[in-house]
């Protein structure tokens, strides 16, 4: 039972980086380099995509509890986790969305159409029931947190989904 003993060394990640002087560097085979902030961030975006729920994980946590204590009023959003919503708000600081409509410009009272006791509404249904209190949630949001919310009629999308008042709009 002879075994053949090879030596295949292969460096890893931990032998590559240096701290020095409160900066990372990076020791590579061509150079030895000191990362700029902008590099350095897209690595650790490219290795870490979740990075910025781990950077913003309180504030979501705060929104997440404001919701759910909302939710308690209105069964808007009530069926929404922590990781749905940290979700939602990377979607939208990544992706950027871009709203279709101007909701600032009309009365929106307008177009409110109550629908009590209406079993599996569907999301346009949904939203002309809800509409004054989905516009009244997210411009809450909007003007407590320094964060992206996405576009008015995702936010809507993303309620509808996590609503129980979804199945079966309460009477009013």
């Amino acid at each position: 039972m002879d075994k053949e003993i090879t030596n295949d060394f292969t460096p890893n990640e931990y032998e590559n980086v240096h701290f020095h002087d409160g900066r990372v560097k990076l020791l590579t085979n061509d150079d030895e380099r000191l990362l700029t902030e902008e590099e350095l961030l897209q690595q650790t975006l490219e290795y870490y995509p979740d990075h910025w729920i781990s950077e913003n994980r309180k504030l979501i946590q705060i929104i997440t509890d404001e919701l759910k204590y909302m939710s308690t009023l209105s069964t808007l959003g009530d069926g929404a986790t922590f990781s749905d919503i940290a979700e939602y708000l990377e979607y939208c600081h990544t992706e950027d969305p871009i709203s279709k409509v101007n909701w600032e410009d009309d009365d929106l009272s307008y177009y409110v159409m109550r629908c009590p006791n209406k079993t599996n509404p569907s999301n346009k249904q949904f939203m002309r029931h809800f509409l004054m209190e989905l516009y009244d949630v997210y411009k809450y949001f909007l003007r407590n947190y320094n964060i992206e919310f996405g576009p008015f009629e995702d936010f809507c999308d993303f309620i509808y989904i996590y609503s129980s008042s979804a199945f079966q709009i309460p009477n009013d």
